[in-house]
């Protein structure tokens, strides 16, 4: 009944923790694939491994091209009617499974969604999204969610963020062509969206942390490091025009959504920028790019300023007046 999806890169040491996290499953009926996305280190020789020892779990290998495009290869090849996406550093509470099966059933749901517990270094705290709990028909998506569909107003991401918290009924991905866009970061958040408003009809079990996250500063989504700036720009900018393409004609208007997640990814990625140590002109020039991209101005263009501190308004100001100069004087 469901595929669980495992992209795994360079996780050889952390692999087989997740997976006995699917073993140990109050919920049995399900088939996992492990997706090796060019591992450098031994990652390949343990998924295949897990799939000579387990018969419901399978193991394929493609070359390097980031999470987004190793989930796709497990879509492709899932057979389940329910989708769930597991990262290889994370494990899952033994009800996992069976909790957001068992929801999507009693309510028809084409996507459900349950919290999580996020583990750094030393602690662990329980994570939830700003919305109710329970259960939305297809006019209540529209009514509440469609308004934090792809970006709060203060510059958070959607509720459906994180879709290693998520079941999707698989024919709702099929129904819409819906698959990764093959970018770096990022790629949950166009993947989610677009689930939930194709949906007609979605559970959150709000408070149910079934999900353990291990954050780890060192991993593709945190780690800084100064020889992938302009891949990580390309991916934002590249993503951003999927969110334009996709919901122009939407029967809701995004526009004001989508804007603020230009400038979000425009904000992170001078963020990424200010953590490199680049004299003052590197940074001044680095900066001035951003501040010129056109995707850029047409996001701050007549746009009112989203609800957020002060400070980071006043950041804003700096960047739709491409002052540079003052914004980098005010981050050395």
């Amino acid at each position: 009944m469901i595929s669980v999806i495992i992209p795994v890169y360079n996780c050889e040491n952390l692999i087989v923790g997740c997976v006995n996290s699917l073993l140990k499953q109050s919920y049995r009926d399900f088939e996992v694939l492990l997706v090796n996305d060019g591992s450098t280190d031994g990652s390949e020789a343990v998924c295949k491994a897990l799939a000579e020892k387990h018969s419901f779990i399978k193991s394929f290998t493609k070359p390097n091209g980031g999470a987004a495009s190793a989930r796709n290869v497990g879509l492709d090849n899932a057979s389940g009617d329910y989708i769930a996406f597991v990262d290889a550093d994370d494990t899952v509470d033994v009800d996992f499974l069976k909790e957001l099966y068992e929801a999507a059933e009693k309510n028809g749901a084409d996507l459900v969604m349950c919290d999580y517990i996020k583990h750094t270094s030393g602690n662990s705290f329980p994570f939830s999204q700003p919305i109710r709990g329970g259960v939305y028909a297809a006019a209540q998506i529209k009514d509440e969610l469609f308004p934090c569909l792809i970006m709060f107003d203060n510059l958070e991401f959607p509720p459906t963020i994180s879709n290693w918290v998520c079941l999707f009924r698989r024919s709702l991905l099929e129904k819409n062509t819906l698959r990764y866009p093959e970018v770096r970061l990022c790629e949950d958040s166009f993947f989610g969206s677009v689930a939930l408003y194709n949906a007609n009809c979605f559970v959150y079990l709000k408070g149910r942390c079934l999900y353990n996250y291990l954050y780890y500063p060192s991993s593709v989504s945190h780690a800084n490091n100064p020889g992938k700036t302009a891949a990580r720009w390309d991916s934002f900018l590249r993503l951003n025009k999927e969110y334009e393409a996709y919901f122009s004609d939407a029967n809701y208007d995004f526009s004001m959504q989508i804007k603020y997640n230009m400038l979000y990814f425009a904000l992170n990625q001078l963020a990424y920028i200010n953590g490199h140590g680049l004299t003052l002109l590197e940074q001044r020039r680095a900066v001035k790019k951003i501040c010129k991209e056109s995707q850029v101005t047409s996001a701050l263009r007549k746009t009112k300023y989203p609800r957020v501190p002060l400070k980071l308004k006043f950041y804003i100001f700096l960047i739709k007046h491409k002052m540079a100069l003052l914004y980098c004087l005010f981050h050395r």
